[in-house]
């Protein structure tokens, strides 16, 4: 994504279609919404970027983690 070979849209299908558990999905969600986020972010796309941070915030993995 940050080289420009994939988006953040294509990363994000590829995590809800990879053949993981629920759970590892989740974290997987967790940062690839979070990076997503970032990197829509320092390329000026800011509706994105808070879409994809709110998907990251909504996530229940981090709360199971701990937060960190």
């Amino acid at each position: 994504m940050f080289e420009g070979k994939i988006t953040g849209e294509e990363l994000l299908e590829k995590v809800r279609l990879a053949k993981i558990s629920e759970t590892e999905r989740e974290k997987r969600l967790f940062y690839a919404e979070l990076y997503v986020a970032l990197n829509d972010a320092v390329e000026d796309r800011a509706d994105a970027a808070k879409a994809h941070l709110t998907a990251a915030a909504k996530n229940s993995w981090a709360e199971k983690a701990g937060y960190g």
